[in-house]
């Protein structure tokens, strides 16, 4: 029997397009959508899905999707998986060693990546590895190195992993040629990094200062490393020394090819002169001429915060923040923040001049603000994913640099208008994070009461982190909850809040479901004369807010014409109905505001749900915008509009050329063609006139 290939109503199937169409579908979703969204079709695609999907990322999935794809799935045939025991899926990673083990089930796995793993948890990952005879790419974060036993990966290429300063556990893999490190903690007493001597690949990533040297002294005997990345996280220690590096790179890595850095530290007013001959260390001949490796740095106007002088032993509000780095950047975090006039670095270092084409921030994903500033020139392609502001933050200048943003961290410092913080979440398609203090978020959002950014928030967050620093004032009482959970209740998947008393809070937010009725709920109604008028344009606003906006309530009445006499007369001595002019149209607001004049309505509709444009590069001042909206909407209005319906009621004569209505008439002659088409060649009457006239005027 052939498959049935439409339903009743002619439309074709989805079970029955063709294998090649259904494969092009998943070319454009991860392995891990695919499988949830055509897991209860037919057999066919199951066993297409078997058959293609290999990767499965479950850095961001629920535990019940994550047990649908395990049963229908044969991970033998896997070649990729990642789990994560972040914030979003918190407990994985036990939760699979506890169902599921890696011995004898992924027999084609290729890649392995574990990440947020809490240090020190007993899990059988290390003696389970060695069954993961093909896998090539290996990452794991929050390891001890002290405690992982020797094992065996002969294939392994790639390791990625993060660990306290005690790396002697590599040795056994000599076939490695490609290693990232992140220094995480300082767990061990016996602080030793070691490398395969054959490496050729190698990134370090430290925060404290003394482990500088410690990398410095690891780095002998490897003759085959090409390519040397050192990382920086927090400003600290002394001045790094370009002889130094020179000097290891000469006696021990003849073979590098490319040297990357970010160096971050502090500096006293007093000591820019020694400043300066650092920077100039790191121009020599070595650096430029035979190398080509190239250094660009940056010194605040000021520090963040005084600091305590170890030197002077007093706190010191003479200090700068200053980063050294190569350009083109490959750190993934850049920090930004306003420079120190009286510095020229490109007196320093001719490089920064004769490069400055050079787009420096190509591989950046996360943008952190410490101070107001513009962006530089060569901010002029970027991959920024995060954004954390510490400081005021002027939107519009960055937002060019902002289009791939999926995550926003408010900081303590951050100054931010309502009116930026609406452009930030209109001008970045995929942000999907929010992270800050309930203080800050209150103010960004008016005190939750702002209708259009608690809208945007409501479409575009799927994951919202309130930051309390076990401060009581940043935590939630129930009755702040009914007011902030309806916001997120649309699209939010994770939610990290601090409460005052776990007693029946818990219990309150997950009964709740995050969908009761809050302050940003708002009932429109309108009412209007059954004729098509200049209210057609608000009516058509109107269908648009309810239907982009979830939490607006909108109905529509009228009166009707044909009993004007009997019924009107009676509405129109009655405000609650006729408005404050007794007339129509009228729109009623949550019951407690009430609005005559279709101008009137329409402009204070484009104000609340912002209608109204943005600004450009072109018009920057909104003084300036509402000047060009104003013209619009008063021509659009009082004059053609107003002297079309005045000319159609007045019953002008059309024929006479020299008559002033009959220019603003002459253009709607290809209207008439078209509508009186429509109408079967009927003709059309004053009253269609009016209304499709006025339509058109809103195109």
């Amino acid at each position: 029997m052939a498959m049935k290939q439409y339903d009743q109503n002619g439309f074709t199937l989805f079970e029955s397009i063709p294998n090649e169409i259904f494969m092009e579908i998943l070319s454009y979703i991860t392995s891990t959508d695919a499988v949830i969204a055509f897991s209860n079709l037919i057999s066919r695609f199951q066993d297409l899905l078997t058959e293609l999907c290999h990767t499965f990322d479950f850095s961001s999935i629920s535990k019940k999707n994550f047990d649908t794809i395990f049963q229908y799935q044969n991970t033998n045939r896997w070649r990729s998986l990642k789990l994560s025991d972040d914030g979003h899926t918190p407990g994985q990673v036990k939760y699979f060693f506890e169902n599921h083990s890696l011995t004898d089930k992924f027999s084609q796995l290729q890649s392995l990546s574990i990440v947020k793993m809490k240090t020190n948890s007993p899990y059988p990952l290390f003696s389970q590895l060695p069954s993961l005879s093909n896998l090539v790419s290996l990452e794991i974060e929050s390891i001890c190195g002290e405690n992982i036993p020797e094992f065996e990966l002969p294939n392994l290429k790639k390791l990625i992993f993060g660990s306290c300063p005690n790396t002697n556990w590599l040795k056994n893999f000599a076939q490695l040629d490609t290693i990232e490190y992140t220094i995480t903690d300082r767990c061990t007493k016996d602080k030793l990094l070691a490398w395969p001597e054959t490496l050729k690949y190698l990134k370090i990533i430290y925060q404290d200062h003394r482990d500088c040297s410690l990398i410095q002294n690891s780095l002998i005997s490897l003759s085959q490393l090409i390519d040397l990345e050192v990382y920086q996280k927090k400003p600290d220690g002394p001045f790094p020394r370009g002889e130094t590096w020179e000097q290891i790179i000469n006696a021990s890595i003849p073979s590098l090819k490319n040297f990357k850095f970010y160096f971050q530290f502090i500096c006293h007013d007093r000591d820019l002169n020694e400043l300066k001959q650092m920077v100039t260390s790191f121009s020599t001949p070595f650096y430029v001429v035979e190398n080509n490796w190239f250094i660009h740095c940056d010194v605040s106007a000021y520090y963040e915060m005084p600091i305590h002088d170890y030197k002077y032993g007093t706190y010191n509000t003479n200090m700068r923040h200053v980063i050294l780095y190569t350009i083109p950047i490959s750190s993934e975090v850049f920090t930004v923040f306003k420079t120190f006039s009286k510095t020229k670095i490109s007196d320093w270092s001719r490089n920064y001049i004769d490069h400055r084409s050079i787009n420096i921030h190509t591989n950046m994903k996360t943008l952190v603000f410490k101070s107001s500033s513009s962006p530089d020139p060569m901010f002029d392609r970027s991959s920024i994913i995060n954004l954390i502001i510490n400081t005021s933050f002027d939107a519009q200048p960055w937002l060019h640099i902002l289009t791939k943003l999926r995550h926003i961290t408010i900081g303590d410092g951050t100054v931010l208008s309502l009116e930026d913080f609406t452009t930030l979440l209109d001008n970045a398609p995929h942000l999907s994070s929010l992270t800050g203090k309930k203080s800050a978020l209150k103010l960004l959002t008016d005190n939750w009461t702002h209708i259009c950014i608690c809208h945007r928030l409501s479409r575009k967050i799927r994951s919202v982190s309130f930051t309390a620093d076990r401060n009581p004032s940043q935590s939630f009482d129930k009755n702040e909850l009914e007011r902030i959970l309806p916001i997120f209740s649309s699209q939010c998947q994770h939610l990290s809040l601090g409460v005052h008393s776990h007693k029946n809070i818990i219990d309150f937010i997950l009964l709740s479901n995050m969908s009761m009725t809050t302050s940003s709920d708002i009932k429109l109604r309108l009412l209007y004369f059954d004729c098509r008028g200049r209210v057609q344009a608000v009516r058509y606003m109107l269908e648009d807010i309810a239907y982009t906006n979830k939490n607006v309530d909108y109905k529509e009445d009228f009166e009707e014409l044909a009993n004007m006499v009997q019924s009107w007369m009676k509405h129109k001595s009655d405000e609650n109905i006729s408005g404050p002019f007794h007339n129509l149209p009228v729109l009623h607001w949550n019951d407690t505001h009430t609005f005559g004049q279709t101008l009137t309505i329409g402009q204070f509709l484009a104000r609340k749900f912002d209608l109204y444009g943005k600004l450009t590069s072109s018009i920057d001042d909104k003084d300036v915008l509402q000047s060009y909206i104003d013209g619009v909407v008063s021509c659009a209005y009082t004059d053609i509009i107003s002297n079309v319906l005045s000319a159609i009621w007045n019953c002008v004569d059309f024929v006479d050329e020299n008559l002033y209505t009959n220019h603003s008439f002459k253009r709607f002659e290809q209207l008439y063609s078209l509508v009186e088409h429509q109408h079967n060649h009927h003709q059309i009457t004053s009253l269609d006139s009016s209304a499709y006239t006025s339509d058109s005027l809103y195109v």
